[in-house]
């Protein structure tokens, strides 16, 4: 049986990713990014490493992007 700790990591590192993924696909710096969504960069930094700390902090990023939350979350799964 997977260990829900580390399976509820991973999802959210690569959540993390997916951000970054859509961030670079929309042609946006971090600190662009951080700015639209009301972060620091190093909070964005962190966000695109180890993936976003709540729900609030993705649906921000995702309102910033231009992404539905739904997509985020469904690519990252």
């Amino acid at each position: 049986m997977r260990d829900p700790q580390s399976g509820a990591a991973a999802f959210t590192a690569a959540l993390g990713a997916e951000i970054a993924y859509w961030r670079k696909r929309r042609a946006m710096t971090r600190s662009e990014l951080a700015t639209a969504a009301c972060f620091s960069a190093s909070t964005m930094g962190r966000i695109e490493r180890e993936g976003p700390k709540d729900v609030a902090d993705t649906w921000r990023l995702a309102q910033a992007l231009g992404v539905p939350l739904s997509t985020l979350v469904e690519r990252a799964e």
